[in-house]
């Protein structure tokens, strides 16, 4: 479970990665077009994206452990996740309501970490505060367990047949 844990952890690096490099696209570009991008269609298409890529994830970990600890893959990324996030509510004076702009600098090591979710609550038009962020802590966890419980079924059902 470890090396299950390890491994997905690396992969929402990558994913940060990848969202950090379309985002920086979709500022540059956005001008030209915003249009397109600004599309509830595409909105929908992107959202649907960046869930599939944690499924995804999900169904790259190994299935030997034990079917109760699937949701408990992504927990490293959690727990990061949780870290950053005290430690961003805490240096703003435990505001939970949107912060001003001198604060918000405090949030940019949490925002960079979570950039995948962040990007999905701005595609489906959900508010960033600090209550969305820490949500946002286990998204990643739990959309890799789907994406276990996925490989798993498929697996059982590849034996059983």
């Amino acid at each position: 479970m470890v090396k299950n844990n390890i491994k997905a952890f690396l992969y929402h690096l990558v994913l940060v990665v990848l969202s950090t490099l379309y985002l920086i696209i979709f500022v540059s570009l956005g001008p030209h077009i915003g249009k397109i991008l600004i599309h509830p269609f595409t909105r929908a298409i992107l959202t649907v994206l960046w869930i599939a890529a944690y499924i995804f994830v999900g169904t790259k970990m190994s299935v030997r452990h034990r079917v109760k600890n699937d949701f408990q893959i992504g927990l490293l990324i959690t727990f990061i996740g949780l870290i950053i996030w005290t430690i961003s509510v805490f240096r703003t004076g435990f505001i939970l309501k949107p912060v001003s702009e001198e604060l918000a600098y405090l949030y940019i090591p949490l925002n960079i970490y979570l950039n995948p979710m962040l990007q999905i609550c701005f595609l489906l038009g959900i508010e960033f505060n600090q209550i969305v962020r820490l949500v946002a802590c286990f998204i990643p966890s739990f959309l890799i367990g789907i994406g276990i419980k996925f490989k798993r079924y498929k697996y059982i059902k590849r034996v059983h047949n």
